[in-house]
């Protein structure tokens, strides 16, 4: 039981237990007396128990022993127990389901630890009960009030922290990606440091600042200290970071060979580099963003034609919300018009742009443009339940690669486009994603910081003043 709970318990019994040790000295003093009167509808009961302690040889001892009997009811397991069910995390003592009426029987626990325990050993406590049922009932009504504010005061600190962290969520968070299943959902699962995976820690009927699990550990539930946490996916159950921090999803499409996971190594490359170089620190959370990975970007393998995970690292601002950056890249095969493609159902349902690349140094590549785009755009109407023609919120960045060797400048790629009859092309682009940019980069090398600029623009789009600090910096390195 938890901190919280053991001053809970603790408030609540002591309040009933004191009425109830005051009224037993009154009755030891006048061998039941009219103590029992004090509290109305026990006067029927107290009196024949008094007469009866009163009749019996050692009664001082009988009165006092019935007492403790009902004083042990209350600290056995049952009335104490506050482990979690579904979700094994402890309960509140007070936030327990059914609480206020097992807060009542708390008395009686003798009875039902003994029939949890044992059937049979039930008879005991039985037997026993004539001698401390008084005072089971005496405690019992005790307990009404203190367990009523303690209940209402618990409620009201509650209500405020989860209001305050709802708030604060929405602002920094908002929804957590899936790296491996790419679904989106509000709060990841937690695995607990002793294993046992327990839903999302947030202020509520489990805990305010802290909970604990069934095992007994204890797990922060406030924004920003919850940061730590291993977590996992709700969906697939595979381990995940998400750091509370925002997502901004991007999503690459283009032709096979074409550039795509160059760029988007490239691009990470330098937005870490960046980060850090203007005090934000940075962290790749999957194995494609590993240093080695990002070191060896020129020599890139073409990507496989599966369902691969996604790429993420996590840029966190000082005394600001974090964000995560979620790259997914979707093999050139897919975009490739035949029948045989894979649907990755959550690559472009989250996105919050989309880098689509292509290779003016490929003639074959330019000329088929149009047939890439319609298979994209097919993806992603289905993935998104859009109907075709529907103008799109979604950035959409229309990358030349190989800058390097056609010295292409940004504001030429349109004309390029247009010289090559690619007029279909970028009047449908244009008409499709009206919040479009083209962009010419190079991602090989060590002069490859124009391979972020796609990215930034998208990242400026969520993120204006992050953006801009970090560009100042990539800017000022060139």
């Amino acid at each position: 039981m938890n901190g919280t709970s053991k001053v809970l318990v603790g408030s609540v019994y002591g309040a009933a237990l004191a009425y109830a040790l005051l009224s037993l000295i009154l009755s030891l003093q006048t061998y039941g007396g009219d103590a029992g009167m004090t509290i109305p509808g026990l006067g029927l009961i107290h009196g024949p128990y008094s007469a009866f302690i009163s009749s019996m040889p050692y009664g001082v001892a009988i009165a006092a022993g019935g007492f403790a009997l009902s004083v042990a009811g209350m600290f056995t397991k049952g009335p104490l127990d506050v482990a979690g069910r579904e979700n094994p995390v402890e309960y509140l003592w007070t936030h327990r389901p059914n609480a206020f009426l097992r807060c009542l029987a708390a008395p009686w626990g003798l009875i039902t630890s003994a029939w949890e325990k044992d059937r049979r050993m039930v008879a005991i406590p039985v037997a026993l009960s004539p001698l401390y049922a008084v005072w089971s009932l005496l405690i019992t009504v005790a307990l009404v009030v203190p367990f009523a504010i303690a209940w209402a005061t618990v409620s009201w600190k509650i209500s405020s922290a989860r209001e305050n962290e709802k708030v604060r969520y929405r602002t920094s968070t908002q929804f957590a990606v899936c790296p491996s299943c790419k679904r989106r959902f509000s709060r990841p699962n937690v695995i607990c440091s002793c294993g046992l995976v327990i839903d999302y820690p947030v202020p509520g009927i489990h805990g305010i600042r802290q909970q604990t699990c069934n095992n007994g550990d204890s797990i922060p539930c406030t924004a920003g200290s919850r940061t730590g946490l291993a977590t996992s996916c709700p969906y697939c159950r595979k381990k995940i970071s998400t750091h509370e921090a925002m997502p901004v999803c991007v999503s690459l499409a283009g032709a096979s060979r074409a550039g795509k996971t160059t760029l988007m190594l490239a691009s990470a490359y330098v937005l870490i580099d960046g980060a850090r170089r203007c005090g934000i620190p940075a962290e790749a959370a999957t194995e494609g963003l590993s240093p080695e990975r990002l070191a060896a970007k020129d020599s890139t393998d073409v990507t496989l034609s599966e369902e691969a995970e996604s790429e993420c690292l996590f840029l966190k601002p000082h005394g600001e919300g974090e964000r995560e950056i979620v790259f997914n890249d979707i093999a050139g095969s897919e975009f490739e018009p035949d029948l045989g493609k894979h649907l990755f159902e959550e690559y472009y349902k989250y996105a919050d742009g989309t880098l689509f690349v292509f290779d003016p140094t490929d003639p074959a590549g330019i000329s088929g443009l149009m047939d890439v785009f319609d298979s994209f755009y097919g993806m992603f109407t289905q993935i998104r339940c859009e109907s075709p023609g529907t103008k799109s919120d979604v950035m959409f960045a229309v990358v030349a690669s190989r800058r390097d060797r056609t010295g292409l400048e940004d504001g030429d790629v349109r004309p390029f486009l247009m010289s090559k009859g690619q007029d279909a092309f970028v009047n449908t682009v244009e008409s499709l994603f009206p919040n479009h940019e083209y962009f010419s980069v190079c991602s090989v090398g060590s002069d490859c910081q124009s391979a972020v600029e796609p990215l930034m623009w998208i990242l400026h789009g969520v993120d204006r003043d992050l953006a801009d600090r970090i560009n100042a910096k990539i800017r000022a390195n060139k």
